[in-house]
């Protein structure tokens, strides 16, 4: 099974597709955010990289909470980190690293440790499902950053 990076609008037809994860796919999705940064101009750009993904056929911890018969099954066991993640968060963060205009924010730096994620951890929740954050977990994520953000702001 190929793995594929974000859906990304393209330029000819117009409509999101997915895009393989080759060199020439991860250049396109630099060349559009160069295009957004050299956009607005003399300005800051923060970029969030992508959250650890549970495994889609499982169910998130907030949805084992939703369920009865899930519900003793609540637990902080967590799941393990897919090198894609990985791969995807390394390659921004080499790309925009001598970018002093850009900060890049790993969410898997503050949400795992040892290859091991968490979307539940000392009774929060972190993620609304498989890969998308609660508010909770966006603002586990922000405040872990918070020096740098408020760092990269004052420069």
């Amino acid at each position: 099974m190929e793995k594929y990076c974000s859906k990304l609008l393209d330029d000819s037809t117009q409509e999101f597709q997915y895009f393989p994860r080759t060199i020439e796919s991860y250049n396109y999705i630099y060349s559009k955010i160069d295009k957004f940064i050299s956009m607005i101009g003399d300005k800051k750009t923060i970029i969030i990289g992508e959250n650890p993904r549970l495994n889609p056929k499982e169910l998130s911890s907030f949805n084992k909470a939703l369920r009865p018969n899930y519900f003793k099954k609540l637990g902080e066991a967590g799941f393990a980190l897919d090198p894609y993640i990985v791969e995807v968060n390394a390659s921004i963060k080499q790309y925009f690293k001598d970018n002093s205009k850009v900060l890049f924010i790993d969410p898997t730096e503050v949400l795992c440790e040892d290859g091991k994620c968490f979307d539940y951890l000392r009774g929060k929740f972190y993620y609304k499902d498989d890969h998308h954050l609660s508010q909770t977990g966006a603002l586990f994520v922000l405040e872990a950053y918070e020096k740098d953000i408020l760092e990269f702001i004052k420069k």
